[in-house]
């Protein structure tokens, strides 16, 4: 989304994700079998979704800049129900958002409070796997799903 890669620059204290790697996680997952996996994710049966991000930059958690993201809770409550027997025990609430930065140590940004308001429809599901290195994390597409 072209708002969110607009927002990549003046804040020396954020590190921002790159544009190509801006997504929502529905459900997260640790160490599962894939194959199984798979499977669930196959079954998922889910009409597309129109959504909208903002209204106002906010911090979650430890640093993470993120949008908020409204309209993906029957999605989410569609792929968690799906994947549930896979899921951590101790699985956070879903909390609709795309991180678009983690700010650097213990630092505050001017961002925080920053009006965005945006609108698209979710088309497809991505099943991804996330690797995670010193410089980042890499995403691998495992399957993916067009909603109807």
């Amino acid at each position: 989304m072209r708002i969110l890669r607009d927002l990549n620059g003046g804040q020396e204290d954020v590190r921002w994700v790159p544009s190509r790697r801006l997504h929502s996680t529905l459900q997260f997952f640790e160490a599962v079998n894939r194959s199984e996996l798979i499977k669930c994710f196959e079954e998922i049966r889910a009409e597309r979704t129109n959504v909208e991000i903002g209204p106002k930059i906010r911090i979650l958690g430890r640093g993470n800049v993120v949008v908020p993201v409204q309209g993906l809770t029957n999605l989410a409550k569609q792929v968690r129900s799906a994947t549930r027997h896979l899921a951590a025990e101790s699985e956070l609430p879903f909390v609709g958002h795309i991180t678009i930065g983690r700010i650097k140590g213990n630092k505050k940004t001017d961002l925080e409070g920053t009006e965005i308001e945006a609108s698209f429809q979710v088309r497809k599901l991505l099943l991804v796997e996330s690797v995670l290195h010193p410089e980042g994390p890499e995403y691998s597409i495992m399957q993916t799903k067009h909603l109807f």
